[in-house]
Order: C-alpha cells, then sequence, then structure tokens
C-alpha cells in the first residue's frame, strides 16, 4: 500500500527518520520563518519565546501556513482532501 506523504521542511534529519523508516516523502518546503512567528506568538502573550511550551510552539507554527495544505499533509488520506476554502 503506498501513502503519500508531503514533509514540509527542508531538515535533513526529519528527512532522515522518515527514511530510516522506509518512507520516501515528497519534500515541500513551507517557506515560514519560524523564528520569527514564534517570537510574534510569544511577544502577544507577553512572554519570551523560551518561555512557550512544546505544545505551544506546535500549535504555533502551523498558523502562518494556509490551512488547506496542513489538513492535506496531516490529515490525508485519513480525511478526504479538503475543499477549497471560501470567503
Amino acid at each position: 500500500m503506498f501513502i503519500p506523504l508531503i514533509l514540509a521542511s527542508k531538515s535533513k534529519p526529519r528527512r532522515d527518520v522518515l527514511y530510516s523508516a522506509g518512507i520516501c516523502p515528497t519534500i515541500r518546503v513551507s517557506h515560514v520563518d519560524e523564528p520569527a512567528a514564534l517570537e510574534a506568538a510569544a511577544r502577544e502573550e507577553g512572554v519570551t519565546v523560551d518561555d512557550l511550551s512544546i505544545k505551544q510552539r506546535v500549535m504555533i507554527l502551523p498558523r502562518p501556513r494556509p490551512r488547506p495544505f496542513i489538513v492535506r499533509i496531516v490529515m490525508w488520506p485519513i480525511l478526504p482532501p479538503p475543499r477549497p476554502v471560501t470567503a
């Protein structure tokens, strides 16, 4: 069974973990400035980036990416591909 997987990261260690598990992902870099996104979120909370928990960071980082892209990466093929977002 072939399950397509998109890795939205250019991180060699992340890619290598997948390769070692026998998974060959399609790599599509998200081009999100993760440090800037974390700094902005920390500033909104009135804390430093170091004060953000791992859970908070995981919830913050997907925000700058287009939501349909995230749904397709995380949920597909468990869920059908997302419908286009309408305004």
